[in-house]
């Protein structure tokens, strides 16, 4: 009876290795789905990274256009470096 592995007893070795086992299984998928999350939608996290231009850029933008005097921009400039 005990060839086929009926009727042995695995001790608690044995339990401790399944327990083991099961949780490296599930903690190996959980990780390769949160992967497979984060590969799938790179785009999505650079695109709202890089929509709002700071302050700074766009008073930088202003003075390119020509909307403001260097005297503006320059004091401009230094009150966004007081806050």
């Amino acid at each position: 009876m005990g060839w086929y592995g009926w009727g042995h007893d695995m001790g608690w070795v044995g339990w401790l290795v399944m327990w083991l086992t099961m949780v490296a299984f599930w903690g190996l998928l959980a990780a390769g789905v949160v992967w497979l999350l984060r590969t799938i939608r790179p785009a999505d996290r650079e695109a709202t990274a890089t929509t709002a231009p700071t302050a700074r850029q766009i008073l930088d933008e202003r003075l390119a256009r020509g909307e403001l005097t260097e005297e503006e921009y320059l004091r401009r400039r230094d009150l966004l470096r007081a806050r």
